[in-house]
């Protein structure tokens, strides 16, 4: 990095999503957004961290899920994970319809922990 910042984002937008998807409004205009932030201010070694499970995931209708992202910090690191709300084209959030959400995005009428 040229500098050291506190703030700094990292961010891809590809476009755009399926309309196969049911749980979107208007899912073909919405582009796929992802973003990471790095704080370099901090000196010292720091790993990046890994994941050791496989990330296939299977839903039954009616059932409550926790899902074990298999991400791990060799430093020892504290991580936090959290499902938000999707994100398109310059960090827009997108709609979910009726029924889903981003605590619920399977429509599978239960919760799924992260």
């Amino acid at each position: 990095m040229p500098t050291a910042a506190s703030d700094w984002v990292f961010a891809y937008s590809n476009c755009c999503r399926t309309n196969a998807l049911a749980n979107i409004v208007l899912a073909s205009t919405m582009d796929l957004y992802v973003e990471t932030k790095l704080d370099n201010l901090a000196s010292g070694f720091n790993n990046t961290v890994q994941y050791i499970n496989s990330s296939l995931l299977v839903f039954e209708t009616n059932k409550n899920y926790v899902i074990n992202s298999g991400i791990i910090d060799p430093d020892g690191d504290s991580l936090h994970i959290e499902m938000i709300t999707p994100l398109s084209y310059n960090a827009n959030p997108i709609t979910f319809l009726s029924g889903f959400s981003n605590t619920n995005p399977f429509g599978i009428l239960e919760s799924v922990y992260y």
